[in-house]
């Protein structure tokens, strides 16, 4: 017969097993006087003596917020799922908070699988990545991933198995039915970590971008939206992903280089991420403004060795090194303000003269020859 079981503020339970556990509801009342507990909900299968533990993590302390966790060994509407989701288990656990105060700003839900037949977990499972923790969407009536599709959100623990182990997802605030879930191989994101766009001396923009890793990644749109296009974004290249087939384990570092848009004061720009089956994943946006005028110049007299440096008026200030083909300094300076700035460079030969902004991080390089 089904039980309820309810365990107060302070009580603990110990030994829970596949042959030791609560058949029925359990609620747990408090969090021990413990900030970040974590309790173990004792609840399993009684058809097939197995024991199927929930974890839930209260990050505040309280001593009345309180969580109830049933387990149910048959499947719900299991074919009611969204397009991210490939298969969902033959099993649920209904968790319903009552009181949730102290921590009403999320629960970490843990939840075990396991294959009764020593198999996969899910038949047709190739890599345990794939599995997340699953909720019951009660407004569109379809499974979907808790939380999110980000591995740091909602992922599998270590050391688990295509057939056994635990699936944590972090920050739950909606609850009703959760299960564990197999997601389609092209939902897995590609985690972008830094994406940054620059203006370069010589009217030149840069946009650098890294991804963590990929699956399944076409490449990026990269796309710009000027006054003159009314503001709207619209596509100026493309740059295909660097992982083979898509897929990459390994950071990769991507880069466009464009001209600025003439007669434009300021431009907008972002990348898009595309998966093979064509999902689309815009980025944060990133704003430019420019010097309308005459941009950076370097001019040499080759006969002469005279440099002549023209900048904008009122450009912020610069930094300058020029050294020579065996990489010594023959010249620098720091601070620089002067709208155009001289060099006299006194001895034939090849020179790279180098300029640098500190405040905006802009640098220009240019070789430049002396033959008197």
């Amino acid at each position: 017969v089904d039980k309820f079981v309810s365990i107060e503020n302070g009580a603990t339970v110990t030994g829970a097993s596949n042959t030791s556990y609560v058949r029925g509801a359990v609620k747990k009342i408090g969090t021990n006087g413990i900030a970040g507990y974590i309790f173990n909900y004792p609840v399993g299968n009684p058809s097939t003596a197995l024991y199927r533990p929930v974890g839930i993590t209260f990050s505040n302390l309280s001593s009345t917020d309180d969580v109830t966790v049933s387990y149910h060994e048959a499947a719900f509407n299991a074919t009611q799922k969204n397009n991210n989701v490939r298969e969902v288990a033959p099993e649920y656990w209904n968790i319903t908070p009552g009181s949730l105060v102290a921590n009403a700003s999320g629960l970490n839900v843990k939840l075990h699988y396991k294959s009764n037949g020593g198999g996969n977990y899910f038949t047709n499972a190739t890599n345990v990545s794939y599995y997340k923790v699953g909720h019951f969407n009660t407004t569109s009536n379809t499974w979907e991933v808790a939380v999110g599709l980000d591995a740091a959100q909602n992922s599998t623990n270590a050391n688990s198995t295509l057939a056994e182990g635990f699936a944590t997802a972090n920050g739950v605030t909606a609850f009703s039915r959760f299960t564990m879930l197999e997601i389609v191989a092209s939902v897995l994101p590609v985690k972008l970590t830094h994406f940054n766009a620059r203006h370069l001396p010589e009217n030149r923009v840069v946009l650098n971008w890294s991804t963590e890793f990929e699956h399944q990644n076409k490449g990026f749109i990269i796309e710009r939206a000027v006054l003159s296009s009314h503001s709207k974004f619209q596509k100026i290249g493309y740059v295909f992903s660097k992982g083979i087939s898509g897929s990459s384990s390994a950071p990769q570092n991507y880069s466009f280089t464009e001209s600025v848009p003439k007669g434009e004061a300021h431009a907008y720009y972002r990348i898009v991420q595309e998966d093979l089956d064509g999902k689309l994943s815009p980025s944060e946006i990133k704003l430019l403004k420019f010097n309308v005028g005459t941009p950076i110049q370097i001019a040499v007299q080759s006969t002469t060795g005279r440099v002549t440096i023209s900048r904008n008026p009122g450009a912020k200030k610069m930094n300058y090194r020029v050294t020579d083909q065996m990489g010594r300094i023959i010249s620098e300076g720091k601070g620089i303000v002067d709208q155009v700035f001289m060099l006299q460079l006194s001895s034939n030969g090849i020179y790279n003269i180098q300029l640098f902004i500190p405040e905006t991080g802009e640098q220009l390089i240019k070789r430049v020859l002396v033959q008197k």
